[in-house]
């Protein structure tokens, strides 16, 4: 098994996606884990979000839907069967991220950053799920707060090793297919998101390569 990792730069518009699945389908296949990024420069645009969240500053929602609008916009450029779709799946993420806001008011800055910050991973691989269902690649799309799990030291989470290794290894059984999921995020287990540190898809792409006792990593660079 080799482990593929993307950053946001690889995927950061409708092109890059396109290209990302013309290396996935020529030199790929099977028998890998491929971690993503959040788009472009969405990460740095969800932390204004927590930013005003915090300073109580109502510009939230507005910089929160200029996200939704974005990441639509490359869904437009995408998709020719599977728009719809796509685009729900997307609003309702944002959706799930304005809840999250909502309910997590009284939360110390930390943790609230991540439940708001990891929505960047989430919206990028479910766009990328949908359009390689669309191009005919078989994956399964997998929830990296469900496997990796952590301690709660939002922000930079340690990881439980013996838990996450059960986990991936539960969920990871078939060696021959092939795997998406987010980098950066992790999960307490107790329902919260947390994140690994900035730049923490790298880390995630080890943890994969670790557990599971890869032949490689490759992290792939938007270069020519």
């Amino acid at each position: 098994m080799i482990i593929h990792k993307f950053g946001g730069a690889s995927v950061k518009d409708a092109l890059s996606i396109k290209n990302l699945t013309r290396i996935i389908r020529e030199e790929i296949r099977e028998d890998a884990v491929i971690v993503v990024s959040a788009i472009g420069k969405t990460t740095d645009k969800l932390e204004k979000v927590t930013a005003e969240v915090f300073a109580e500053n109502n510009n939230w929602k507005q910089s929160l839907h200029n996200i939704e609008e974005e990441h639509i916009s490359i869904v437009k450029n995408l998709f020719s069967k599977n728009l719809n779709s796509a685009t729900e799946k997307i609003k309702e993420i944002i959706d799930t991220t304005k809840r999250a806001v909502a309910d997590g008011l009284h939360l110390s800055y930390d943790k609230l950053y991540d439940q708001i910050v990891s929505t960047g991973e989430i919206l990028c691989t479910t766009i990328i799920h949908e359009y390689l269902q669309e191009q005919g690649i078989a994956l399964h799309h997998l929830p990296a707060h469900q496997l990796i799990i952590t301690d709660t030291t939002y922000r930079e989470a340690k990881v439980d090793w013996e838990a996450t290794s059960r986990q991936i290894l539960t969920t990871i059984k078939d060696k021959g297919s092939l795997y998406l999921t987010q980098g950066f995020i992790g999960g307490s287990g107790q329902g919260a998101r947390t994140t690994l540190g900035r730049e923490g898809s790298d880390f995630t792409a080890a943890i994969f390569a670790n557990i599971l006792d890869a032949k490689e990593v490759r992290i792939w660079k938007d270069v020519d």
